[in-house]
């Protein structure tokens, strides 16, 4: 079934965009690019712009409304930056900075806030081979975050936060010779476990994506890389005494979806789990719904 297009969005950048990122509601969508600036558009309409950050800036992304409008970017100056549109903020100009973490010793490619269960946490991945996760000390007052973990995830290409809120914390993490590691932290040893590992691509995964936990009896990781392929894994994990005992979580690959005929850069879940959207270099975005079983994946748009 053919995708229809709403509308088309002149943004106005003077260089490539790297990165679409819409808030929790759909209701707001930020864009971000090489030529260092951040703009954020309501129903068509740009109700902020402004130079961000001193190099290209890769990616973007929006908290949970429950800690306000507030957004994150990070760039190849190796820094990331928090922003937030206060009430009544002027429309079309600079949204204040209340933030900047630059631990990173090379760029940061790739952020994402946690579950809000978490709290307002930021994970930073940087080419320096380190995913560092940060957290507002005060959420009323964004200018002071701390650096509560650094994992050493050398190659690591993206990731993605574990969504179960009766889980430990946890995260998807993608690397450059295909593989995917689950990790969780574990509070008595106050580290962070290897707990599964998904199936791999045969080259860079290139995005990882967790689906929302909706009362399913397990969990659904998509990933998407330089192979052409869109990976779709089941994650069940014990309950009680072992939960982080290493290795103990159950990955089973549930899909392996070849439609694209170049890279794929992009997978995410809508915020129910039950639909996945891929993007690659083939110039198409394709949308896959699972069956009554949950377990077959269908291309119901391309």
């Amino acid at each position: 079934m053919p995708m229809r297009r709403i509308d088309r969005l002149p943004t106005d950048h003077a260089d490539v965009i790297h990165d679409v990122a819409y808030d929790y509601y759909g209701e707001r969508m930020a864009t971000c690019s090489s030529d260092m600036s951040i703009k954020v558009w309501e129903r068509g309409q740009c109700v902020g712009s402004w130079k961000a950050h001193d190099g290209s800036v890769w990616r973007l992304a929006w908290a949970h409304p429950e800690f306000g409008q507030v957004l994150a970017s990070c760039s190849f100056d190796r820094a990331v930056h928090v922003w937030e549109d206060p009430p009544g903020g002027a429309r079309g100009g600079t949204w204040p900075r209340r933030a900047v973490l630059q631990e990173a010793r090379d760029s940061v490619t790739d952020i994402a806030f946690a579950p809000r269960h978490l709290g307002l946490r930021l994970g930073a991945l940087s080419t320096d081979g380190k995913l560092r996760v940060y957290e507002a000390l005060d959420v009323m007052n964004l200018s002071t975050w701390s650096l509560v973990h650094e994992l050493e995830v050398p190659r690591a290409t993206a990731f993605a936060w574990g969504q179960h809120s009766a889980a430990p914390a946890s995260l998807a993490v993608g690397f450059g010779d295909g593989r995917t590691a689950v990790k969780a932290y574990d509070e008595s040893l106050r580290q962070w476990r290897d707990m599964a590992m998904l199936e791999e691509h045969r080259d860079s995964v290139h995005s990882v994506s967790w689906a929302q936990h909706v009362g399913r009896t397990s969990q659904f990781i998509a990933t998407g890389g330089r192979d052409g392929v869109v990976r779709v894994h089941s994650l069940r994990m014990p309950t009680g005494p072992g939960t982080t005992a290493a290795g103990s979580w159950e990955a089973i690959g549930i899909a392996r979806l070849s439609d694209h005929s170049q890279p794929v850069w992009k997978v995410d879940w809508n915020p129910t789990g039950t639909l996945l959207a891929s993007s690659g270099d083939d110039g198409t975005v394709k949308v896959w719904q699972a069956d009554a079983t949950g377990i077959i994946i269908t291309a119901i748009s391309n």
